[in-house]
């Protein structure tokens, strides 16, 4: 603590390891631009975060956030080992939440006893002129995947993926995973599913803040805390899942009906009873986006080797 207003009645009446106005000395106020709150941690200067659309263009936490994004910018991220980015989603304020398959952060004693494949879920949040915000790695038991990225109303973060949670020679077992990660990063909850496929899998937040988890052979709908609310089995492979109208679901994937494989699409409503489905031949179409308006859907379709 310091006297910083020369009064010998009242002591020493500022902790410049904490106050703001005073932060490492009695002459040294924070004052970083454009942010939400001023912060003194440890007697240096920081912030909580910046007011859009203004990001923190050189890391330097002391003079907080100086410029709008950036148009473009080069970063180079990881550790010692070798990462491939998965999954990535926009940010509400112009940045990019990304998920990697990492080994450089991984449990060196489960790489070492025989299993080759041991990489981790590493999670990372960068601003628009490309600098960390904050990242966590998931180190699961052997081989650890994402699949898809999503951010959510909030400013968090819902991820699925897949963990591999036995390992013998050629015999392997996967559980299907969702994650829900806050804005700042910290983990809210983990579910984790042995009774459906774990490949493929992808989330999204609707309308009803809830989240719908789609694998390649089931659908589940789950409340704020993942508890699931309702799930169903899939007669396709879904692969991709929107939100539909009214609290509803927009499924896409491939599907062989009568003999004709083709994409498939399908709507279910909020309690997830099938409102429609409908199968566009596979020899014309490979692949489909859906997007819900309030009278009906735009279905961007891609088609051959494209």
């Amino acid at each position: 603590r310091a006297d910083c207003d020369g009064n010998p009645d009242n002591g020493c009446e500022i902790d410049i390891l904490a106050d703001p106005s005073h932060c490492g000395s009695c002459s040294s106020p924070c004052s970083p631009e454009n942010v939400e709150m001023r912060l003194c941690i440890d007697g240096s200067c920081e912030y909580s975060r910046c007011i859009a659309p203004f990001v923190d263009a050189d890391g330097d936490k002391s003079n907080g956030c100086e410029r709008t994004p950036a148009e473009s910018f080069v970063r180079v991220y990881g550790g010692g080992g070798v990462e491939q980015v998965n999954a990535a989603s926009v940010t509400q304020e112009g940045g990019l939440i990304l998920a990697v398959v990492s080994d450089s952060f991984s449990n060196r004693f489960k790489c070492d006893s025989g299993n080759k494949q041991c990489n981790d879920i590493w999670l990372f949040k960068i601003n628009s002129c490309g600098w960390v915000e904050w990242q966590v790695a998931y180190d699961g038991i052997y081989h650890d995947v994402p699949s898809s990225v999503r951010t959510t109303a909030d400013g968090g973060v819902i991820l699925t993926g897949s963990v591999q949670i036995f390992s013998s020679g050629p015999y392997n077992k996967y559980k299907a995973l969702v994650m829900k990660i806050d804005r700042d990063g910290l983990l809210e909850w983990h579910k984790e599913y042995d009774d459906m496929q774990h490949e493929y899998t992808s989330a999204v937040q609707l309308s009803d803040y809830s989240y719908a988890f789609l694998s390649s052979d089931a659908i589940l709908k789950l409340d704020e805390n993942g508890d699931i609310i309702w799930g169903r089995r899939m007669s396709i492979s879904g692969n991709t899942v929107e939100p539909g109208r009214d609290g509803g679901i927009i499924i896409t994937g491939t599907a062989i009906i009568d003999s004709t494989e083709g994409i498939f699409i399908t709507e279910l409503d909020r309690d997830g009873t099938i409102k429609w489905q409908k199968l566009y031949r596979g020899d014309i179409f490979n692949s489909a986006k859906v997007l819900s308006l309030e009278d009906g859907f735009i279905i961007e379709f891609t088609f051959g080797d494209y």
